[in-house]
This record gives C-alpha cells, sequence and structure tokens, in this order.
C-alpha cells in the first residue's frame, strides 16, 4: 500500500484533500489498508482510472506502468475483500410443481 500511498499523494491529493474536497473525496487521510470500509466509494474511483477520466486533462499523470498498478492493486483488493464477505441475499420461498404439491 505504502506504493499506492504515493501515487495518490503526488497525483490525487492535489484536487481531493481535506480542504478542498474536489469531488466530495478526500484521499489525504484515506486508509488504504482498510478499502473494504469504504468500498462504494473505492468502486467508483477504480471507474473512473478505468475510463481514464482521473487525473483531469492538465493535470500531471502518473506513467502507465504506476497508473495500471494502482487501478489493479484497488480492484484486487476490493475483490479480495468481497469474497471474504458473501453475501447471497435472501432464500425465496421455493414454489412447489404440480407433482410436489400432489406428494405434499
Amino acid at each position: 500500500a505504502a506504493t499506492q500511498r504515493t501515487v495518490l499523494n503526488e497525483y490525487c491529493v492535489t484536487c481531493h484533500n481535506q480542504s478542498l474536497k474536489s469531488g466530495g473525496l478526500a484521499f489525504d487521510n484515506a486508509d488504504l489498508a482498510h478499502i473494504d470500509q469504504n468500498a462504494e466509494l473505492w468502486e467508483k474511483v477504480v471507474r473512473k482510472l478505468r475510463a481514464g477520466l482521473m487525473p483531469p486533462p492538465g493535470r500531471p499523470r502518473p506513467d502507465p506502468a504506476r497508473y495500471d498498478a494502482l487501478t489493479v492493486w484497488l480492484e484486487n483488493e476490493l475483490d479480495h475483500n468481497a469474497a471474504a464477505r458473501l453475501n447471497p441475499g435472501a432464500t425465496g420461498i421455493h414454489r412447489l410443481n404440480r407433482t410436489e404439491y400432489t406428494r405434499a
């Protein structure tokens, strides 16, 4: 996470900090060790990164290898945390078919 913190500090915190909060985001105090605590936010960040929208045009960008490394790391962390907390949803009511109904 140290490499990712460096990339965020270098390219993201300029706009996404506690004083500016561009887009309602502040990465200067973001806890990268526990991104699962705010997974929806980090999913949005990954979508913006995958679309190439961040950093915006005119702002310095990391080289493609660092950019991809950050994006892949975020995706892997989110996937790993989601796999650890599976939520299959509610169990639906089983409808009986004709044969099951007559035998019940």
